[in-house]
């Protein structure tokens, strides 16, 4: 892999996102607004979600969902109730079917049970899916903290 995207940039995205930067591998970090994105891209920071972590200069903030599209590895960082409507939105723009998708939102959709991972199937049929799973936070991952986490 040599691009990753972030889709989600609360705390539990910007986490990643700086984990994968830190690794030497381009981030797109993507989140719907604007002004967080530029904050992110100016200061090198998410003070909204993760205050006092600097964050590595590979990642890139957008609202560009197109942007993030491109990437080889793509992390679904959202909320789990807008799962459905992202990976929607992200389908209607095209990945390319190498393109390996990670779920990384915990719970099921509400109205179907689903979990995350199932909705990503759905839309992107082609794609190797896999999901993160793991007792960690935001907090220790970003201050490098004894973490755990398997994917599957």
């Amino acid at each position: 892999m040599k691009t990753a995207a972030v889709l989600g940039s609360g705390s539990w995205g910007t986490a990643l996102a700086a984990t994968l930067a830190e690794a030497d591998l381009p981030v797109t970090l993507w989140g719907r607004d604007a002004d967080l994105a530029a904050t992110v891209n100016t200061r090198h920071e998410n003070p909204r979600y993760l205050p006092g972590a600097a964050l590595p200069k590979g990642i890139l903030a957008t609202i560009d969902l197109a942007e993030a599209a491109r990437a080889d590895l793509i992390l679904f960082v959202v909320p789990s109730k807008v799962t459905r409507s992202v990976a929607a939105d992200l389908a209607t723009i095209g990945i390319s079917p190498d393109t390996r998708l990670l779920a990384c939102s915990k719970g099921i959709e509400q109205d179907t049970g689903l979990r995350m991972s199932q909705i990503l199937t759905e839309y992107f049929p082609s794609n190797p899916v896999a999901a993160l799973s793991g007792p960690n936070h935001a907090e220790e991952v970003t201050r490098k903290l004894a973490t755990a986490a398997v994917i599957g």
